[in-house]
């Protein structure tokens, strides 16, 4: 009988002093230090142009190094400058997401930016009708590899008063000259003969000449084997 009372007496004795204790808090986690989407982030811990910035972005993004991006978007398609900046400061975009955001390029995100979407200019002429002056001097020596620099200037036009295959280049007679079409020879307009009346003919004067395709295996009706030696035999 003593033995159950003692038990009860412990027991309430447990149940009282378990009572009084408190509940341990939840740990509340530490804070990510992370930029979030749109947000800035030094990337090298640069706290004169970014004072208070994290030096990454949330997980799931990335992390776009603007300061340091002079890239040129211009419809669906990014070129290289060439040009220098200096500010490690970056933008935390949210790539992938199959969603091009109003930050985002054919630059920075390709493969959520395409057809022109939210590029700098929307088309290459109107690059080269705003802004194409900037690039004029670098564009003459030192980024003049990139392919920025061809965008703006025009090939040279195909003359279209050339003279064909056939015709008269120079008219010994009347001094007229005309440029060969492209893909075609300029030669003297000599007389047949053997190769040595061809020698003996390509040092006189006043046979003029004549724009020919030589070597294309045919030996055309104004060829013969002093104009064009390859085709006529």
């Amino acid at each position: 009988m003593k033995g159950k009372i003692l038990l009860i007496v412990l027991l309430v004795l447990v149940v009282g002093i378990s009572g009084c204790v408190e509940p341990s808090p939840t740990p509340i986690p530490t804070p990510i230090n992370c930029a979030k989407e749109g947000e800035k982030y030094s990337f090298l811990g640069d706290t004169v142009n970014c004072p208070g910035c994290p030096e990454h972005c949330c997980e799931g993004l990335t992390e776009w190094e603007s300061g340091f991006d002079t890239r040129v978007s211009i419809a669906s398609e990014c070129y290289e400058t060439g040009m220098e900046s200096g500010l490690p400061v970056g933008t935390c975009i949210n790539c992938g997401n199959g969603i091009c955001e109003s930050i985002e390029d054919a630059c920075n995100c390709p493969q959520d930016c395409f057809g022109g979407e939210h590029s700098h200019y929307a088309t290459v002429e109107d690059f080269c009708n705003t802004s194409w002056n900037r690039f004029l001097e670098p564009c003459k020596d030192v980024i003049s590899h990139l392919p920025i620099c061809s965008l703006c200037i025009e090939p040279s036009p195909i003359p279209t008063n050339c003279a064909k295959a056939g015709e008269i280049s120079m008219n010994d007679v009347t001094g007229e000259y005309k440029e060969c079409c492209s893909g075609l020879d300029e030669k003297g307009s000599l007389p047949d003969g053997t190769p040595e009346d061809c020698e003996r003919f390509s040092n006189m004067e006043g046979f003029g000449s004549i724009c020919t395709d030589c070597g294309n295996g045919n030996c055309e009706e104004w060829e013969n084997r002093c104009i064009c030696p390859e085709d006529c035999k």
